[in-house]
C-alpha cells in the first residue's frame, strides 16, 4: 500500500508546488498583513499596494492577516492531499491506529483561517471560486472527520460519500488553484 501511494506522489506535487509558490512570493520577501477594504485607507506602500490590487478585484471591507493565512496553507496543502486518497476501511484504519498521521480537526481549522481570503474576489478556470474550493474541502475533511470516529469496523460503505466527492482526484486537488490565486492576489 505505500509502494501504491508513493508511485502516484508525483501527481500530487504539482499543486503543492503551486500553493508553495503563491505562499511564497511578495515583492519584497515581507509577509504584510492586507487591508482590503473599500476606502483608501492608510499604511505601508506595501499595504497600499495590496488594498489597490483587492479593491480592484472586487474585496469588500475584510483584514487579511498573511502569515497566519501563509500557515494555514502550508498545513491544509498536506492535508488535502491525504484527503484525496482516504477512500478505503484500510486507510481508515492507518489513521486510526496512528500509522498514518492526519488530523481532520486541524484541516478544518486550516480552511477556516484560509477563509479570510474570501474577501479578495478569484475565480479560478481550474477549481472556480475560493469560496466552492473552500466549501468542498471543508465538507470533505467534515466526512473524513466523522468517518474516523466511528468504530471499527469500519466499512467501505461508511466511506462512500467522501470516496465519491474525491474520485476525481485532479478535480478534487484542482480546487488548490483558487487557494493559490487568492494568496498571491492578497500578496501573501
Amino acid at each position: 500500500m505505500r509502494l501504491a501511494a508513493l508511485r502516484r506522489a508525483p501527481l500530487f506535487l504539482v499543486p503543492l508546488l503551486l500553493v508553495s509558490a503563491a505562499a511564497c512570493s511578495s515583492s519584497d520577501g515581507a509577509a504584510p498583513v492586507v487591508s482590503a477594504s473599500s476606502g483608501g485607507g492608510s499604511g505601508s506602500d506595501t499595504n497600499k499596494s495590496a488594498n489597490k490590487d483587492a479593491n480592484a478585484s472586487g474585496s469588500e471591507s475584510a483584514s487579511i492577516d498573511c502569515p497566519s493565512v501563509k500557515a494555514a496553507a502550508a498545513g491544509f496543502v498536506l492535508e488535502v492531499q491525504f484527503l484525496a486518497q482516504l477512500r478505503t476501511p484500510a486507510q481508515y484504519k492507518l489513521v486510526k491506529d496512528g500509522t498514518v498521521s492526519f488530523d481532520a480537526a486541524k484541516a478544518r481549522k486550516d480552511i477556516a483561517t484560509l477563509r479570510a481570503l474570501e474577501s479578495v474576489r478569484v475565480s479560478s478556470p481550474i477549481g472556480g471560486s475560493l469560496k466552492d474550493a473552500l466549501d468542498v474541502y471543508d465538507h470533505a475533511a467534515e466526512l473524513a472527520q466523522a468517518n474516523l470516529a466511528v468504530d471499527d469496523p469500519f466499512t467501505q460503505a461508511q466511506g462512500t460519500e467522501l470516496a465519491d466527492l474525491t474520485k476525481d482526484t485532479a478535480g478534487f486537488l484542482g480546487h488548490q488553484v483558487a487557494i493559490a490565486m487568492a494568496l498571491d492576489a492578497a500578496h501573501c
